[in-house]
């Protein structure tokens, strides 16, 4: 649980993102590359892949992200296109 919205983008891969209502019953919605996905603030939610993929690459964003975090996200959505690694 956050205390922000959350914004997600599926760059890669495929997954489930649960999420509880506002009855707790947990919702699951599917998602694949190239989806964005808006998260609740104050909402449980959780994250699992599919069995097409052993792992999904995001990007994260949220209101208090620091603006350094953010320029390497970014940048490190660049790379991954690319095909280059970074650290």
């Amino acid at each position: 649980m956050h205390a922000d919205d959350e914004i997600r983008l599926i760059l890669d891969g495929s997954g489930f993102f649960d999420i509880r209502d506002p009855k707790d019953k947990w919702v699951r919605i599917c998602v694949e590359k190239g989806d964005l996905i808006t998260l609740p603030a104050g909402s449980y939610h959780r994250f699992t892949t599919d069995d097409k993929v052993d792992r999904t690459y995001f990007f994260l964003l949220h209101k208090n992200i620091p603006l350094e975090v953010l320029a390497e996200r970014v940048l490190n959505i660049f790379f991954y296109f690319l095909g280059l690694q970074t650290k």
